[in-house]
């Protein structure tokens, strides 16, 4: 090839790589969205349009009846006695069988603050018969038989059940 040839690919590959870095720069410096993402704004400042309350509102307490409060702990005993059931049946730990069997307790003393005194000695004897099953889970687990402390609940859960369902209970509180 002829210095001719050569100096003119040259010039062509020198045209051409200015005109590209022309673009390059046209394209980076004139991008309105490239420009903002690369400079930094100043934090605006928000105004807080909240007035700080002096004085705290006491809202008013929920309003149940004696009947729904009853009603209430009548259907916790409920959940629990079924948990009950079901971690005898699967043979969970004594720790989480003690938790629900003072949870059952709990419950039946409530029941006995609300209810008046014609209620109290029969759940009274639920209280009993429960703190009976209390200290037949404190023997050690080879000494219990808990097929008759199964049935001694299921039967339990049926008097409470036939005596001291909601619908039962209904005229005492009027």
């Amino acid at each position: 090839m002829s210095e001719l040839c050569k100096r003119k690919i040259f010039l062509t590959w020198r045209f051409l790589g200015f005109v590209c870095l022309c673009m390059i720069i046209m394209t980076a410096a004139g991008c309105e969205p490239l420009r903002k993402k690369f400079t930094r704004k100043k934090k605006e400042q928000k105004q807080e349009d909240i007035i700080p309350l002096l004085e705290p509102l006491d809202y008013p307490s929920k309003a149940l009846s004696v009947f729904e409060q009853y009603r209430h702990h009548y259907s916790l005993w409920q959940v629990w006695h079924k948990d009950l059931m079901t971690a005898i049946k699967y043979n969970e730990s004594d720790k989480s069988i003690n938790y629900m069997l003072g949870q059952l307790i709990v419950q039946i003393e409530e029941l006995q603050k609300i209810s008046g005194a014609s209620l109290e000695e029969g759940l009274g004897d639920i209280k009993n018969e429960l703190n009976n099953v209390v200290k037949e889970f404190a023997k050690p687990a080879g000494l219990r038989n808990r097929t008759l402390i199964e049935n001694r609940l299921i039967r339990l859960d049926r008097k409470f059940r036939k005596n001291y369902s909601p619908r039962i209970i209904k005229d005492n509180f009027k």
